[in-house]
Formats: C-alpha cells, sequence, structure tokens
C-alpha cells in the first residue's frame, strides 16, 4: 500500500492460472521506476520477499497506451488518453 501512496505502484494483481480455474500462483507488479536497478532494490524491500515467502524477477516493460475513464455520480465523465 505504501508504495501506491508514493507512486510508485502503478498496478499489481493475481495472474489467472493455465487451467483457467482459479487466481493463484503468479502474480505481477507494475512499478514506476527509473532504472532497471531502481526496479530491483523497490522488489527487494517487499516484506514476503525478504522474508522469503516469495521470489521475485523484475523484467523491463514499455507502457505504450493507457485510458483512463472516471464516471461521477453526477454523471459527468473525464477521460484521459
Amino acid at each position: 500500500m505504501d508504495l501506491e501512496k508514493r507512486g510508485i505502484m502503478f498496478g499489481a494483481g493475481p495472474m489467472w492460472n493455465d487451467a483457467e480455474d482459479a487466481w493463484e500462483g503468479e502474480g505481477m507488479v507494475i512499478l514506476r521506476a527509473a532504472s532497471l536497478e531502481e526496479a530491483k532494490a523497490i522488489a527487494a524491500t517487499d516484506p514476503m520477499h525478504k522474508a522469503g515467502a516469495r521470489s521475485y524477477t523484475v523484467r523491463p516493460w514499455l507502457l505504450n497506451e493507457v485510458t483512463v475513464k472516471l464516471s461521477y455520480s453526477n454523471g459527468g465523465r473525464l477521460e484521459v488518453m
């Protein structure tokens, strides 16, 4: 949660397993980092990683497109592309 509040974590969640019947096993966390080294340092601070309960791999990812749509209770809509 701290990474989200600090604007470092862009998104996170589990991946559907290969049998397509459960959300278990692997997951993905998308971080904002200036370098691969910075991303690895951020990942290494995760309490589950530090305790050895989970392992991780850091891979570079290039965000090419993003669309954000917000709907408000008054019917207004803001669209950011």
